[in-house]
């Protein structure tokens, strides 16, 4: 991967960090669930939508076809009332019509019907006396000598039966033309009547054969828009329509090939229900009482069907689920999308964490040079003090110098007397007395400033007194308030020991003492600044640097914290100080900052920290290589 990254960028790339590596995983184990789940939802409601959709549609296509054949069949119902009530029909059957004439008119009863492939009048011994045929397109009256008799066919002997006004509706089928099945296939449905000369007059059966080539080829017109084909089934499960033609009428082939015989399950739930699913497949199916919706509109008073109710059937794919095939080009994209993140969001991550690191080093070189300053201002001080104690014990030692050589000048001319010696050496143990305690409190200061300074110029974790600390502190930052109108007090100060930082704990007090000095007495006013301490709780200890000064304005409280935001820039501020202090207290010192102050009532902070501060980067370090070796 390396050598790959080179070839493509010229660079010399270095290899993922451990950190970069989790950070990676992290990124690209988020992203890849959160994408894959929001995925998974949106494909889980599409599907379903999707589901419902194609369910609709095909419901309503199935309803569609239902409405069109009823009313298909429906419409050459009634025409077949109207030709039986025709005058030239009825006069024949009275005998005031001549054949040629009733012929005329059967011929033009055809023409007007596109869809009629036969209508016949049989008598009612089974021999047919008038035949128009549809061949070709053309309309073809039958010879007498070519008329056939239709006794023993199955639609004739049913609708012979029949009482006035009923309507026999045949099984669709082929026709069939001197016992053969007519070729090319023609699927014929028969529409008959009972005719009666007077009542109880029979005379036979008017016929109407009906092509069905349009009903089937109109069905799968009504399911191109859902790219699929509506199945037609009679009574038994055989195929009339919608499958292809070597599965189609095998009842008129003595073959036992039906839906029920291949989906035994779907011609249960077929006869039963509506809806099915199976192997992958949705069926959505109708069912057809054609007999029902015929003798609602062709107005007859019975209809009598023999292979009804049909069925209506559409079958589609079932939305694939989503752990499929399909899916598999999505998750090559999720996955290379995910790692593409990862990879970045990495980068990313590790750049900013150069980025805060380098920030960190910044931060505690600025901690550094305050440290320093911090120092100088110390030493300023520290030599200020020295020089009363220092000064005190040149003045003594050089009284005693003085004296000690007036005591030898009158020895060598024996001119002192008892007394005068005395006084002499009791001026001189007096002076080494003043210069003796001269020395002490400069050695005590040194010591003081010693201590500071070491804890100044060290991150090193301690243990020590928080009260006796800050008033060395408040000692060594005295001399800063001698020339002027501000005082230093120290407050109250509770009696805990810490285990924490001493040297930033004093730069942060010492940043905040300074700071109120400068910037809280404007045009040299007078006030006082003071330095107490409490413990709010067994865990924490609270330091606060209080001023009576002139406040912190409303707009530039929420700034104080941030790097380079000062009041006084050219006037020794730089933007830095309180910076170091939050830096520290919230860093090394495990604590937070609270800030209170109004504009003319003062200012007051808080530092809250914990009694055991927590370890440091080095520190921890250290403690684990004790404790669990290199």
């Amino acid at each position: 991967m390396r050598r790959i990254l080179q070839r493509f960028s010229g660079k010399v790339v270095r290899p993922p960090t451990a950190l970069e590596w989790r950070v990676m995983l992290a990124l690209f184990a988020g992203a890849f669930c959160v994408v894959l789940l929001i995925w998974y939802v949106s494909h889980s409601v599409e599907q379903r939508l999707q589901a419902q959709r194609e369910r609709l549609r095909s419901e309503a296509a199935l309803r569609l076809a239902d409405i069109w054949v009823s009313g298909f069949i429906a419409d050459y119902a009634q025409y077949l009332h109207v030709i039986k009530d025709s005058y030239a029909f009825q006069g024949r059957l009275a005998g005031q019509v001549q054949a040629d004439a009733l012929l005329q008119d059967f011929d033009a009863w055809v023409r007007a019907k596109p869809d009629i492939a036969q209508l016949r009048y049989i008598a009612s011994d089974g021999m047919e006396q008038i035949r128009i045929d549809r061949i070709g397109g053309a309309v073809v009256p039958v010879a007498r000598p070519d008329l056939q008799d239709k006794s023993e066919r199955y639609y004739f002997e049913a609708a012979n039966r029949l009482p006035d006004g009923a309507l026999y509706l045949s099984p669709l089928d082929l026709n069939v033309e001197e016992g053969v099945i007519e070729e090319p296939w023609k699927p014929v449905l028969r529409l008959a009547t009972p005719v009666f000369a007077a009542e109880d007059d029979r005379r036979g059966v008017l016929i109407i054969n009906i092509d069905a080539s349009s009903l089937l080829v109109k069905l799968d017109l009504l399911a191109s828009p859902l790219a699929r084909r509506i199945q037609l089934l009679n009574v038994d499960g055989y195929w009339m329509g919608g499958v292809p033609s070597r599965d189609r009428w095998g009842f008129m082939f003595g073959n036992n090939d039906t839906l029920a015989a291949r989906e035994p399950r779907l011609w249960a739930e077929m006869t039963a229900g509506t809806t099915y699913s199976e192997k992958g497949q949705e069926f959505v199916f109708d069912r057809m009482p054609i007999g029902e919706a015929v003798e609602d509109e062709a107005g007859f008073d019975h209809v009598e069907t023999a292979d009804t109710p049909w069925y209506l059937l559409i079958n589609y794919p079932r939305a694939a689920p989503f752990l499929s095939a399909d899916n598999i080009p999505g998750f090559i994209v999720l996955f290379a999308g995910s790692a593409a993140f990862a990879a970045v969001g990495a980068r990313l991550v590790a750049y900013r964490r150069a980025a805060e690191e380098r920030v960190q080093a910044v931060e505690r070189r600025m901690v550094r040079v305050d440290r320093l300053a911090g120092l100088g201002g110390l030493v300023a001080g520290v030599s200020h003090e020295l020089n009363t104690p220092i000064g005190n014990a040149m003045m003594v030692a050089t009284t005693i110098d003085r004296r000690a050589e007036g005591l030898q000048q009158a020895l060598e001319e024996g001119r002192i007397g008892r007394n005068a010696l005395a006084k002499a050496l009791d001026d001189i143990r007096q002076g080494t007395e003043m210069t003796r305690e001269a020395l002490e409190g400069a050695s005590e200061i040194i010591r003081n400033f010693k201590q500071i300074a070491v804890d100044q110029a060290s991150d090193r974790r301690r243990r020590f007194a928080l009260d006796n600390y800050l008033r060395d502190t408040i000692a060594l930052l005295q001399p800063q308030f001698s020339k002027g109108n501000v005082s230093l007090l120290a407050g109250t100060m509770v009696e805990v020991r810490l285990h924490s930082y001493p040297g930033p704990l004093g730069q942060a007090v010492s940043n905040l003492v300074i700071n109120a000095r400068l910037h809280a007495f404007p045009d040299g006013a007078p006030g006082t600044v003071t330095v107490s301490a409490a413990q709010p709780d067994r865990r924490n200890v609270a330091i606060t640097i209080a001023d009576d000064g002139c406040g912190i304005a409303p707009e530039d409280r929420d700034r104080i914290f941030d790097p380079f935001f000062s009041t006084s820039f050219g006037k020794g501020g730089s933007g830095l100080g309180l910076v170091i202090v939050h830096n520290i207290v919230t860093g090394m010192l495990g604590g937070d900052v609270a800030v209170d102050s109004a504009p003319g009532a003062g200012t007051r902070i808080t530092l809250v920290f914990p009694i055991v501060s927590p370890l440091s980067g080095a520190e921890e370090n250290a403690y684990q290589m004790k404790e669990h070796g290199p």
